[in-house]
Parts: C-alpha cells; sequence; structure tokens
C-alpha cells in the first residue's frame, strides 16, 4: 500500500513529473529496492521515509513550489526525500564517531550518515534498472544531484540552528515582501518571486523543506504525532542501551530509565522545532497553521506530563509559560494576513 502512495505521488500527483525522467515500471524497481534498504528499526524504516516523502509533497502544495521551482528540481527533492535515511541502523553520528565506526572513519566524522544515504541513492542509479534519472539529459542530472547531495546533507541535525540563522537572514532582509505575501499566501507576487524565491535562496528553500519534514512529527495531528515521537524514543533507548554495554557516555535523551517521555517532547520542540518553524513561516506564510497545530501539541504534551509526572506549581509554571510566549507569536505571524 505504501509503494501505491510513492508511485501516486511521483506519477499522477500535482508533482508527478516522474515520467519525463523515468519509466514507471524503472522507477517501481527503484523503489522497491529503496524499501529493501531500508532497516527494521523502530524509527529511520520506511513507513518514515514515505512519511517524509509525503510531508515534503505537501510543502509543494503550501508554498505554491509549482510556480517557482521547475520539474527537475520538484523530482529531485522528492527523490532526496524517499532515500534521504537509507540503510539508517537506527544509530547517531555521534555514536558512530565515538566508536569509530566505518562510516565515520570513511567519511572524516562529517555526517556520516547522510553521506551514506545519498551514496546508496547514487548507486542503485547506476544500474539501468533502477535508474530513476535515465531519461534526464546530462545538465538536468549534474542539477538533480547537486539538489539531492545538498538536501540530504542538511538533514544532518549539525546544520539545524545555521539553517535558522540563514531563513532569519533572508526575512530580515525582506521582511517587508514576506509580510505582504502573509496577506495573499496563494498569490505570489512579482518582487517576493523575484527577492525571496529565486537565485541564491532556492536551493536553500530545498534544504530546508527536506529538513523541515525530517522533524516535522510535532506539526502533525496529536495521535501521528505522538506515535512517531514513541518511535524515535524506542530506538533512542535502543542506542542508549548499547552505549552501557559498550562503556561509552550514555546520550541525554538514550537512558530509557531517566528520560521522562513527555517531558522530553516539551524540550525538542520548545528548543530545536519551533524557532525552525516560526523563522520557515516568516518566509512562507502558508505554514502558518503548522505553527498552530505544533503548539497545541505541546499544550498535549504538557497535559500527560503533568498526569504521569506530577510535578511541582513552579514546574508547571515554566512550562506554561513557554507555551503563552509561542501563542503570542502565533497571533502576531496570523496577524500579519490580517493587515488592510
Amino acid at each position: 500500500e505504501m509503494q501505491d502512495y510513492v508511485t501516486y505521488m511521483f506519477f499522477r500527483s500535482q508533482f508527478g513529473v516522474a515520467y519525463h525522467f523515468v519509466e514507471e515500471s524503472v522507477f517501481q524497481q527503484f523503489a522497491h529496492n529503496v524499501e529493501a534498504n531500508y532497516k527494521d528499526v523502530p524509527y529511520h524504516c520506511f513507513p518514515h521515509a514515505v512519511d517524509v516523502l509525503f510531508t515534503v509533497f505537501r510543502l509543494l502544495q503550501l508554498t505554491r513550489a509549482g510556480k517557482w521551482t521547475g520539474e527537475i528540481e520538484q523530482y529531485a527533492l522528492l527523490v532526496a526525500s524517499l532515500c534521504h535515511d537509507l540503510g539508517h541502523f537506527g544509530r547517531t553520528n555521534q555514536f558512530l564517531v565515538e566508536i569509530k565506526h566505518e562510516l565515520a572513519l570513511r567519511y572524516n566524522d562529517k555526517s556520516p550518515l547522510e553521506n551514506m544515504h545519498r551514496a546508496m541513492l547514487f548507486q542503485l542509479c547506476q544500474h539501468g534498472d533502477t535508474d530513476v534519472f535515465a531519461f534526464a539529459t546530462p545538465e538536468q542530472q549534474k542539477e538533480a544531484r547537486k539538489i539531492a547531495i545538498a538536501a540530504i546533507l542538511h538533514t544532518d541535525n549539525v546544520h539545524h540552528f545555521d539553517m535558522v540563522k540563514d531563513v532569519s537572514a533572508v526575512y530580515e532582509m525582506e521582511s517587508g515582501l514576506c509580510d505582504s505575501q502573509a496577506i495573499s499566501p496563494e498569490v505570489i507576487t512579482q518582487p517576493y518571486h523575484e527577492r525571496v524565491l529565486q537565485g541564491k535562496n532556492k536551493m536553500m528553500w530545498l534544504q530546508l523543506f527536506l529538513h523541515f519534514a525530517d522533524v516535522s512529527n510535532p506539526l502533525k495531528p496529536f495521535d501521528i504525532c505522538m506515535s512517531w515521537a514513541w518511535r524515535v524514543l524506542d530506538e533512542f533507548f535502543d542506542q542508549g542501551d548499547e552505549e552501557k554495554d559498550l562503556g561509552i557516555p550514555v546520550g541525554m535523551l538514550n537512558d530509557r530509565h531517566k528520560v521522562n517521555r513527555p517531558g522530553s517532547q516539551h524540550g525538542f520542540i520548545n528548543f530545536l522545532v519551533a524557532p525552525f518553524v516560526a523563522a520557515s513561516v516568516r518566509v512562507f506564510p502558508g505554514l502558518q497553521p503548522l505553527h498552530s497545530q505544533m503548539i497545541r501539541n505541546l499544550e498535549a504534551w504538557r497535559n500527560i506530563w503533568i498526569e504521569e509526572t506530577k510535578p511541582t506549581a513552579e514546574d508547571i509554571a515554566k512550562k506554561d509559560a513557554d507555551v503563552a510566549k509561542l501563542w503570542a507569536l502565533d497571533a502576531e505571524l496570523l496577524g500579519r494576513g490580517r493587515v488592510a
């Protein structure tokens, strides 16, 4: 069933442009090989890849990307989305570096997992029966490779805060255009198109969409948000168990006996996800509803945390202050679309 969704997005959806670049039968063989190369781990598995693919697809829709990106850019980003965690075996880059894993040695401790993912993607494309860029011109193949390599690399969280800073810098330079765009997000103005979306910024937006999708679990309906949160924590705990067995430092979120599950989600959303989403919404006003959903999820985690841990009034007040601050920011972001 997931393969049917994948085929639909690539061939029959609004961004279903794959037929320009590959036979459907070749793509389907590629997609099955991709699925086979994902491991049976709690989080970084094929369902996660399909979830990220669909989220990138929705980001392209919500940002009207059909009006400011070309078909090879759309296609390359969607292929990168499906393949962004190829071969992931449920351990972090930090763990691989700590144990001097073969991948860490091969890639000199620099994003070993992401380097593996993008290498595996293009290794699959070396075979005629799974070359998803078979019909692309040499120039298009170069462009697709450039996009996929850059986008997958930027799913490494070491780039996260630099991306927040870079996106915020674009808004600071073009805040007037971005705020005006919020009044009618569905209509892309010419100045916004030229000065915000195009030029050197475009590659950054493609990178942003994949990373945004990769950390988007807190932006989805809470039952989905919770299901993915439990999966990622289970994977962290599996790593923590191995870290204990090896006698190496246990990661901050990896000790199953010390981590408070709902409490950990508050920190993840408030400190990592929220600043990134706010910066993205300032530039892409059509994403604003995701910011509101994120805060509703934060409130839901707060309620579970209170029920499970019976915290002090002071601790509750601290979390409530974080939520209130985000709701105030949400009102500010929403208010941009109400300017006469």
